[in-house]
């Protein structure tokens, strides 16, 4: 049984399909094509172009879901990390010692911090995918369709950069620097080497994991898109992330764990 939404985004892509057929001034059947974009196969004139925006627009449909996913559950881990700080901080073994309420705080603004940079990309795709609506809900049946789809394709690419830098080198170096440089920070500003060396190693590992598991769906459809293959690509597979208590015989913290 197909839900309320399902319905209405067929009967959406319906109405664009009419759109974009009478605007063309072809008649009813007929397929129309729109030019390539640059460096894209040629192949791709050949499709329809209501089937060409169709297939941007689940594409984008679909990676925003995933973003918001991805989004929620990373920043969820991050401020149940900066609240589980001070949470565990009166079982140290000195939790009066100013020294380790201080490291307490930077832990926990830290994470709190981590929680809203986690956000960023994947409102940047989120925000993509919203102004691909409010094209097609401003776009009128006699507008060139062509010009319509090659805004469909700039914005689709929008998007797809944005995955694609967050998987990058430099996004790797940039979790790798930030990382150290806080470690730097509290091993020698806030003098909590110990603290430090611990911080910085979990900091790199938590960043990235968060790359990894970053949505692609959106690069990995605009490269086959870009090739002529309309066929919908699956999506990023989940990586559930679960924060749990743990105690050693020394100590006690949170653990964040997931299933690869």
């Amino acid at each position: 049984m197909r839900s309320r939404r399902s319905d209405g985004s067929l009967r959406r892509t319906a109405v664009l399909v009419t759109v974009l057929t009478v605007g063309s001034g072809t008649a009813l059947g007929h397929a129309l094509e729109c030019p390539s974009p640059i460096g894209a196969a040629p192949s791709l004139a050949g499709q329809d172009a209501a089937a060409r925006l169709a297939f941007i627009r689940q594409t984008l449909a679909d990676t925003a879901r995933t973003e918001r996913r991805f989004a929620l559950g990373w920043s969820l881990s991050y401020v149940g990390l900066s609240v589980g700080a001070w949470a565990v901080l009166p079982f140290s073994k000195d939790p009066s010692d100013p020294g380790q309420r201080l490291e307490t705080a930077w832990n926990s603004g830290t994470s709190a911090l981590a929680a809203l940079t986690s956000l960023i990309g994947p409102v940047g795709v989120i925000r993509q995918q919203q102004r691909l609506e409010k094209l097609l809900a401003r776009t009128q049946p006699n507008e060139d369709p062509c010009a319509t789809l090659s805004a469909a394709e700039r914005i689709f690419a929008d998007a797809a950069k944005n995955q694609a830098g967050a998987h990058s080198a430099r996004a790797h170096l940039g979790n790798f620097a930030v990382n150290v440089g806080l470690g730097l920070v509290l091993a020698y500003g806030l003098r909590r080497p110990n603290g430090a060396a611990i911080n910085t190693t979990v900091g790199i590992a938590l960043g990235e994991l968060m790359i990894v598991t970053r949505p692609t769906q959106a690069e990995r459809s605009f490269a086959s898109y870009r090739a002529g293959d309309l066929h919908p690509q699956p999506p990023s597979p989940a990586l559930p992330l679960v924060l749990t208590p743990l105690r050693t015989s020394t100590d006690y913290g949170l653990a964040l764990s997931g299933t690869f």
